[in-house]
């Protein structure tokens, strides 16, 4: 799956040869650079322990309301919040939102991913939990 460290090419077997000739010619142009901080593996694993303090279904249909995502931190989310690509949600409803979560897509979205569950710059959370 395609994300910022990854690239996904799809081809077949119809595919003309010179097609891959070029494809390599212009990776073979690609400057390589070492990963930052904010691409690190370990860090965009924590991001994924996140506290559950409802199921999808109570934070789904509870009360919500709409707030900037900088001031989202410590609410419960009510709408899976995520990056594209690859498109998988970072935050799912029912889960608490960490400042590490906000900075992530914040990261994210400078270095070119979309976010999903942002409506400029807010996200819905549970008014009750």
């Amino acid at each position: 799956m395609a994300d910022a460290r990854h690239l996904v090419f799809i081809t077949t077997p119809n595919d003309e040869a010179i097609w891959y000739d070029r494809l390599l010619e212009s990776l073979g142009k690609l400057e390589f650079r070492e990963p930052t901080a904010a691409h690190d593996r370990n860090r965009k694993a924590r991001l994924t322990d996140n506290e559950q303090r409802c199921t999808i279904r109570e934070a789904t249909f509870a009360a919500m309301e709409l707030i900037a995502l900088e001031g989202a931190a410590g609410r419960v989310a009510a709408e899976p919040i995520g990056i594209y690509p690859p498109g998988i949600a970072l935050v799912m409803p029912g889960e608490r939102i960490s400042k590490d979560a906000i900075e992530y897509l914040n990261e994210e979205e400078k270095n070119g991913g979309e976010l999903f569950g942002v409506r400029n710059g807010s996200v819905f959370v549970s008014k009750e939990y």
